[in-house]
């Protein structure tokens, strides 16, 4: 029982009291945790950079036979010893810079990532510590932030940008193009045919797969119609994993957007969800990390925006107890009759 998590994230601690003190203690045991694999099942990739006291220590993933790896540490200032004591006492040194970025399969029940640290963090490092963390967990896209800025106290989750504001960025790169409205009910026949109509007329505009269809197939006569999903999706080239469509421009999404609203429109009483696996990139590197996506937001409006997490514009909103995806999984897995086995370390 895992999930997958891709997270990059990034501590500045200023180690001068009994409260920065324990919380440089417990990053100390977030790093030892990926040392010895604690709870965690598999490990994609891990780069680690680490410079204590002007002294830097580089943390990298090498893959081993049968998927399995280590995580090795490697220095220019300090031999294995001097790494593995630096370590050890991190929570007496003053001056901490901690950059992660990895990608894994995670069990649940521990945390990594954001939740591990939002939990902890309070008014009483503000100052002292900053940590800004971006991960996307599952196919949720999160982006929190630690920090003092002009003498206010910056905690929280980062709000999308305006899309309209990345208009300078013309070509995007399709990451993923796969949307899935799924609905919580039946629909009324009327519903379901005037759909259909808008589904087959976006798929034909934009060359894409449409799956809708009522189950059971045959159950026209009933007085419900049970489609379940409406799914758009990219076909691949014949006898290829490659599609046919890479790339669009911003004006390309905002049109199909506008298409896509107006299915959302009418079926919008009847969403359970929208699973968020339509993300375009910047083709060119120069023009940074956002990711452009649609998404609906806390009044149930279809939303075309964009998730930056090094956006200068940044809208937070306070964390206050998170419930997110991992969680919720979390708590329906408390009913069941599953063992969850801790090495002893972890319970000291």
């Amino acid at each position: 029982m895992s999930y997958y998590l891709y997270s990059k994230e990034e501590f500045i601690i200023n180690n001068v009291n009994e409260d920065t003190a324990a919380f440089t203690l417990s990053v100390k045991r977030y790093i030892q945790d990926f040392l010895r694999g604690i709870r965690i099942q598999s490990i994609m990739n891990f780069e680690m950079e680490l410079t204590v006291d002007e002294k830097l220590i580089i943390g990298e993933y090498a893959s081993g036979d049968e998927g399995e790896g280590v995580i090795y540490l490697k220095s220019t200032q300090l031999d294995e010893e001097g790494m593995n004591r630096l370590l050890e006492n991190l929570e007496f040194h003053k001056s901490i810079h901690l950059s992660l970025k990895y990608t894994g399969f995670f069990f649940y029940f521990y945390y990594y990532g954001i939740n591990r640290f939002a939990e902890i963090l309070n008014e009483t490092l503000k100052g002292y510590v900053t940590f800004m963390a971006s991960e996307e967990q599952e196919d949720e896209l999160r982006a929190y932030h630690f920090r003092e800025l002009n003498g206010e106290l910056i905690s929280g989750f980062m709000n999308d940008q305006d899309y309209r504001n990345y208009r300078h960025i013309r070509d995007w790169k399709i990451d993923q193009l796969y949307f899935d409205l799924i609905l919580k009910e039946p629909i009324s026949w009327e519903t379901y045919y005037k759909v259909e109509k808008e589904a087959y007329r976006i798929g034909a505009k934009y060359g894409l797969k449409v799956e809708y269809e009522a189950y059971p197939s045959f159950a026209e006569g009933a007085p419900m119609a049970d489609p379940g999903e409406v799914i758009f999706d990219r076909p691949y080239i014949e006898g290829t994993y490659d599609h046919e469509k890479e790339t669009m421009t911003l004006q390309e999404m905002e049109n199909f957007f506008e298409d896509i609203s107006i299915i959302y429109d009418i079926l919008k009483d009847h969403v359970s969800m929208l699973s968020d696996r339509l993300k375009l990139i910047p083709l060119y590197k120069k023009d940074g990390e956002a990711i452009l996506r649609m998404r609906i937001d806390e009044e149930k409006n279809l939303m075309l925006s964009v998730f930056d997490p090094d956006a200068k514009t940044n809208v937070y909103t306070h964390y206050v107890g998170d419930i997110n995806r991992i969680k919720i999984m979390e708590e329906l897995f408390k009913d069941w009759d599953v063992q969850i086995p801790f090495p002893e370390e972890t319970i000291k």
